[in-house]
């Protein structure tokens, strides 16, 4: 058995964001995958994104500046386009 926390926040201020996304960091190295290599396998992960859904046209999609996955407990940095 193992324990999830998912989250999913928005702040007004940058460095709230920030400050979280170094909290959930520091603890990725505790962190692990499930079902790793199989086909049901689940990789852990920290997206950190500006948010554009108060945006009244909807027409900005958010930006993914960083994508973190957990991996053989390594933390591996991709940069990420657009997504929405």
């Amino acid at each position: 058995m193992k324990y999830r926390v998912s989250l999913d926040l928005a702040f007004d201020e940058e460095k709230h964001a920030l400050n979280l996304k170094k909290e959930a960091e520091n603890l990725l190295p505790e962190a692990s995958n499930i079902n790793e290599g199989k086909d049901n396998q689940e990789i852990g992960f920290i997206d950190y994104r500006e948010c554009n859904h108060d945006d009244p046209t909807r027409t900005i999609p958010d930006k993914v500046i960083e994508h973190i996955d957990v991996g053989e407990r390594v933390v591996v940095a991709k940069p990420v386009i657009a997504t929405d």
